[in-house]
């Protein structure tokens, strides 16, 4: 879903904010993460532990850890 997000986005050929509540937020966020076509996020009670917990795309660690 972030994909169709992102594809989207890229879609409108201009920078953009995104508005999303509960897994819209996620998919905000996420979408905003690995797109720099998007400037602002407005992510309402956003499902915030998937997004910290996902590796993000260009193979960085998560931006949470659970292992320690």
């Amino acid at each position: 879903m972030t994909q169709d997000v992102v594809e989207y986005v890229a879609s409108l050929s201009e920078v953009v904010g995104l508005v999303g509540v509960s897994f819209g937020g996620y998919l905000a966020l996420s979408a905003a993460a690995r797109s720099n076509l998007v400037d602002a996020v407005v992510a309402f009670e956003p499902a915030i532990s998937s997004f910290l917990l996902t590796a993000r795309p260009s193979g960085e660690e998560p931006l949470a850890n659970t292992s320690t």
